[in-house]
Protein backbone atom coordinates (compact mmCIF):
# COMPACT_ATOMS: atom_id res chain seq x y z
CA UNK A 1 0.00 0.00 0.00
CA UNK A 2 2.86 2.43 0.08
CA UNK A 3 2.11 5.67 -2.35
CA UNK A 4 -1.18 3.66 -3.21
CA UNK A 5 -4.46 6.30 -3.57
CA UNK A 6 -6.73 3.89 -4.13
CA UNK A 7 -8.00 0.32 -3.14
CA UNK A 8 -9.87 -2.00 -4.43
CA UNK A 9 -11.68 -5.15 -2.52
CA UNK A 10 -13.97 -7.83 -3.65
CA UNK A 11 -16.58 -5.57 -2.39
CA UNK A 12 -16.23 -1.97 -0.43
CA UNK A 13 -17.48 -2.66 2.63
CA UNK A 14 -19.36 0.60 2.32
CA UNK A 15 -21.40 -1.49 -0.25
CA UNK A 16 -23.87 -3.34 2.76
CA UNK A 17 -27.00 -3.78 0.84
CA UNK A 18 -24.72 -5.57 -2.38
CA UNK A 19 -23.62 -7.56 0.62
CA UNK A 20 -27.18 -8.26 2.04
CA UNK A 21 -28.27 -9.43 -1.16
CA UNK A 22 -25.65 -11.84 -2.49
CA UNK A 23 -26.06 -13.25 1.60
CA UNK A 24 -29.36 -14.04 0.11
CA UNK A 25 -28.77 -15.37 -3.43
CA UNK A 26 -26.22 -17.51 -1.36
CA UNK A 27 -28.28 -18.88 1.21
CA UNK A 28 -32.16 -18.30 1.29
CA UNK A 29 -34.23 -19.95 -0.43
CA UNK A 30 -36.14 -17.38 -3.14
CA UNK A 31 -38.09 -19.57 -5.55
CA UNK A 32 -41.09 -19.84 -2.89
CA UNK A 33 -40.85 -23.61 -3.54
CA UNK A 34 -39.87 -26.23 -1.33
CA UNK A 35 -37.22 -28.97 -2.51
CA UNK A 36 -39.62 -31.31 -3.23
CA UNK A 37 -41.06 -29.33 -5.82
CA UNK A 38 -37.55 -28.07 -7.37
CA UNK A 39 -35.72 -31.53 -7.34
CA UNK A 40 -38.48 -34.44 -6.56
CA UNK A 41 -39.45 -36.22 -3.56
CA UNK A 42 -36.93 -38.99 -3.89
CA UNK A 43 -34.03 -36.11 -3.48
CA UNK A 44 -35.98 -33.92 -0.93
CA UNK A 45 -35.69 -37.43 1.31
CA UNK A 46 -32.42 -38.23 0.89
CA UNK A 47 -31.32 -34.15 1.92
CA UNK A 48 -33.85 -34.67 5.09
CA UNK A 49 -32.03 -38.23 6.13
CA UNK A 50 -28.98 -36.60 5.38
CA UNK A 51 -29.14 -33.50 7.45
CA UNK A 52 -31.42 -35.06 10.27
CA UNK A 53 -28.53 -34.66 13.06
CA UNK A 54 -28.23 -31.20 12.72
CA UNK A 55 -31.11 -29.69 14.92
CA UNK A 56 -30.31 -25.89 14.17
CA UNK A 57 -31.07 -26.55 10.65
CA UNK A 58 -33.27 -29.61 10.35
CA UNK A 59 -36.85 -28.42 10.27
CA UNK A 60 -35.87 -25.51 8.14
CA UNK A 61 -34.79 -27.01 4.83
CA UNK A 62 -37.03 -25.35 2.67
CA UNK A 63 -35.94 -21.87 3.63
CA UNK A 64 -32.37 -22.54 2.07
CA UNK A 65 -31.12 -22.18 -0.84
CA UNK A 66 -29.62 -25.33 -3.14
CA UNK A 67 -25.78 -23.84 -2.77
CA UNK A 68 -26.87 -23.90 0.76
CA UNK A 69 -28.06 -27.24 1.14
CA UNK A 70 -25.30 -28.34 -0.76
CA UNK A 71 -22.80 -27.04 1.65
CA UNK A 72 -24.76 -28.28 4.76
CA UNK A 73 -24.00 -31.92 3.39
CA UNK A 74 -20.21 -31.52 3.40
CA UNK A 75 -20.56 -31.03 6.77
CA UNK A 76 -19.54 -34.03 9.21
CA UNK A 77 -21.86 -34.37 12.35
CA UNK A 78 -19.39 -33.17 15.24
CA UNK A 79 -19.71 -36.86 16.48
CA UNK A 80 -17.97 -37.97 13.51
CA UNK A 81 -15.08 -35.03 13.36
CA UNK A 82 -11.73 -36.77 14.49
CA UNK A 83 -10.23 -33.27 15.38
CA UNK A 84 -12.37 -30.25 16.55
CA UNK A 85 -12.28 -26.94 13.68
CA UNK A 86 -9.57 -24.91 13.02
CA UNK A 87 -9.83 -21.91 15.53
CA UNK A 88 -10.79 -18.72 13.84
CA UNK A 89 -8.39 -15.88 14.41
CA UNK A 90 -10.90 -12.75 14.17
CA UNK A 91 -7.67 -10.17 14.24
CA UNK A 92 -6.23 -11.57 11.41
CA UNK A 93 -7.76 -10.18 7.97
CA UNK A 94 -5.79 -9.11 5.33
CA UNK A 95 -9.00 -7.07 4.10
CA UNK A 96 -9.24 -4.87 7.51
CA UNK A 97 -5.41 -4.44 7.77
CA UNK A 98 -5.82 -3.38 4.08
CA UNK A 99 -8.67 -0.57 4.86
CA UNK A 100 -6.28 0.31 8.11
CA UNK A 101 -3.78 1.15 5.58
CA UNK A 102 -5.99 3.10 3.45
CA UNK A 103 -7.80 4.77 6.15
CA UNK A 104 -3.73 6.04 7.38
CA UNK A 105 -2.82 7.23 4.03
CA UNK A 106 -6.47 8.77 2.54
CA UNK A 107 -6.81 6.56 -0.26
CA UNK A 108 -9.95 5.75 -1.98
CA UNK A 109 -11.95 2.52 -1.44
CA UNK A 110 -13.81 1.17 -4.48
CA UNK A 111 -15.52 -2.28 -4.94
CA UNK A 112 -13.82 -4.33 -8.42
CA UNK A 113 -16.54 -7.26 -8.33
CA UNK A 114 -19.83 -5.87 -9.68
CA UNK A 115 -22.50 -5.35 -6.49
CA UNK A 116 -24.98 -7.99 -8.03
CA UNK A 117 -22.04 -10.38 -9.73
CA UNK A 118 -23.04 -13.05 -7.00
CA UNK A 119 -26.85 -13.51 -7.17
CA UNK A 120 -25.83 -12.97 -11.17
CA UNK A 121 -23.66 -16.00 -11.23
CA UNK A 122 -26.17 -18.06 -9.11
CA UNK A 123 -29.02 -17.32 -11.44
CA UNK A 124 -27.10 -18.99 -14.44
CA UNK A 125 -27.03 -22.47 -13.18
CA UNK A 126 -29.96 -24.26 -14.22
CA UNK A 127 -32.09 -26.09 -12.04
CA UNK A 128 -31.43 -29.31 -14.07
CA UNK A 129 -27.77 -28.73 -12.66
CA UNK A 130 -28.55 -27.74 -9.17
CA UNK A 131 -30.23 -31.31 -8.92
CA UNK A 132 -27.06 -33.21 -9.71
CA UNK A 133 -25.25 -30.50 -7.51
CA UNK A 134 -27.33 -31.71 -4.60
CA UNK A 135 -27.78 -35.14 -5.65
CA UNK A 136 -23.57 -35.40 -5.79
CA UNK A 137 -23.68 -34.14 -2.78
CA UNK A 138 -25.95 -36.24 -1.21
CA UNK A 139 -23.80 -39.36 -2.36
CA UNK A 140 -20.34 -37.44 -1.01
CA UNK A 141 -22.25 -37.13 2.56
CA UNK A 142 -22.05 -40.87 2.97
CA UNK A 143 -18.40 -41.24 2.65
CA UNK A 144 -17.21 -39.80 6.60
CA UNK A 145 -13.54 -40.39 5.04
CA UNK A 146 -14.37 -38.11 1.79
CA UNK A 147 -15.38 -35.24 3.97
CA UNK A 148 -12.85 -35.13 6.87
CA UNK A 149 -10.55 -35.20 3.71
CA UNK A 150 -12.40 -32.49 2.20
CA UNK A 151 -12.64 -30.61 5.48
CA UNK A 152 -8.73 -31.14 5.43
CA UNK A 153 -8.07 -29.97 1.46
CA UNK A 154 -10.10 -26.90 2.32
CA UNK A 155 -8.27 -25.71 5.43
CA UNK A 156 -4.96 -26.49 3.39
CA UNK A 157 -5.97 -24.09 0.64
CA UNK A 158 -6.46 -21.00 3.40
CA UNK A 159 -2.54 -22.12 4.54
CA UNK A 160 -1.15 -22.02 0.92
CA UNK A 161 -2.62 -18.17 0.40
CA UNK A 162 0.35 -17.05 -0.56
CA UNK A 163 0.52 -19.65 -3.35
CA UNK A 164 -2.50 -19.18 -5.11
CA UNK A 165 -1.53 -22.07 -7.38
CA UNK A 166 -1.07 -24.45 -4.79
CA UNK A 167 -4.45 -23.09 -3.04
CA UNK A 168 -6.26 -24.09 -6.29
CA UNK A 169 -5.02 -27.64 -6.18
CA UNK A 170 -6.13 -27.95 -2.70
CA UNK A 171 -9.25 -26.77 -2.97
CA UNK A 172 -9.46 -28.96 -6.14
CA UNK A 173 -8.18 -31.80 -4.45
CA UNK A 174 -10.89 -31.67 -2.16
CA UNK A 175 -13.31 -33.22 -4.11
CA UNK A 176 -11.38 -35.85 -5.06
CA UNK A 177 -12.12 -37.68 -8.36
CA UNK A 178 -15.47 -36.14 -8.23
CA UNK A 179 -14.65 -34.01 -11.40
CA UNK A 180 -18.52 -32.83 -12.38
CA UNK A 181 -19.29 -31.84 -8.56
CA UNK A 182 -16.08 -29.79 -8.73
CA UNK A 183 -16.65 -27.85 -11.92
CA UNK A 184 -20.56 -27.53 -10.54
CA UNK A 185 -18.95 -25.93 -7.61
CA UNK A 186 -16.14 -23.75 -9.94
CA UNK A 187 -18.54 -22.15 -11.87
CA UNK A 188 -21.14 -21.53 -8.79
CA UNK A 189 -18.44 -19.81 -6.38
CA UNK A 190 -15.75 -19.28 -8.65
CA UNK A 191 -15.59 -19.16 -12.44
CA UNK A 192 -18.64 -16.52 -13.47
CA UNK A 193 -17.20 -14.08 -11.30
CA UNK A 194 -13.77 -14.91 -11.66
CA UNK A 195 -14.63 -13.24 -15.67
CA UNK A 196 -16.22 -10.67 -14.06
CA UNK A 197 -13.29 -9.03 -12.16
CA UNK A 198 -10.54 -9.95 -14.44
CA UNK A 199 -12.62 -8.06 -16.73
CA UNK A 200 -12.58 -4.70 -14.77
CA UNK A 201 -9.38 -5.34 -13.65
CA UNK A 202 -8.21 -5.27 -17.06
CA UNK A 203 -10.27 -2.63 -17.77
CA UNK A 204 -10.25 -0.26 -14.29
CA UNK A 205 -7.17 -1.13 -12.83
CA UNK A 206 -4.88 -1.09 -16.02
CA UNK A 207 -7.07 0.70 -18.56
CA UNK A 208 -7.98 3.43 -15.91
CA UNK A 209 -5.89 3.70 -13.07
CA UNK A 210 -8.71 3.49 -10.57
CA UNK A 211 -7.73 0.93 -8.51
CA UNK A 212 -3.57 1.02 -7.55
CA UNK A 213 -4.00 -1.99 -5.36
CA UNK A 214 -6.51 -4.85 -5.71
CA UNK A 215 -7.26 -7.10 -2.88
CA UNK A 216 -9.53 -10.43 -4.15
CA UNK A 217 -9.59 -13.95 -2.19
CA UNK A 218 -7.11 -16.58 -2.97
CA UNK A 219 -9.54 -19.05 -4.50
CA UNK A 220 -10.16 -16.59 -7.28
CA UNK A 221 -6.62 -16.15 -8.60
CA UNK A 222 -5.33 -19.82 -9.21
CA UNK A 223 -6.32 -22.48 -11.93
CA UNK A 224 -7.26 -22.53 -15.90
CA UNK A 225 -10.59 -20.26 -15.23
CA UNK A 226 -8.92 -17.85 -11.99
CA UNK A 227 -7.98 -14.27 -12.44
CA UNK A 228 -4.39 -14.83 -13.00
CA UNK A 229 -4.79 -17.17 -15.80
CA UNK A 230 -7.64 -14.80 -17.26
CA UNK A 231 -5.64 -11.61 -17.37
CA UNK A 232 -2.79 -13.12 -18.62
CA UNK A 233 -5.32 -14.25 -21.84
CA UNK A 234 -6.23 -10.90 -21.99
CA UNK A 235 -2.44 -9.51 -22.74
CA UNK A 236 -1.63 -8.37 -18.92
CA UNK A 237 1.63 -9.20 -17.52
CA UNK A 238 1.51 -11.38 -14.16
CA UNK A 239 3.91 -11.57 -12.13
CA UNK A 240 3.86 -13.05 -8.18
CA UNK A 241 5.44 -10.13 -5.39
CA UNK A 242 7.75 -11.26 -3.19
CA UNK A 243 6.57 -11.66 0.14
CA UNK A 244 7.45 -11.64 3.37
CA UNK A 245 6.71 -14.44 6.25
Amino acid sequence: MSGAKSLCLEASPSEKEAARRAWRATMLNATGRTIAQRHGQQLADNITRALAWNPLIADKLNNFSDQALATFLWLLPPSEQLAPPLPLQPGYSIDAALLALAGQRDAKVASIEDLDAVPKAISRITEKEWTEYLRMSVELSKCKDCLRDMASHMAQQYAKSTDYDAAYQEMRAAFGPNDKLFDLFDRITLRIRNQGMANNMYARALGRNECDVVAIGTAHLGGPNGVVALLRKMGATVTPAATEE
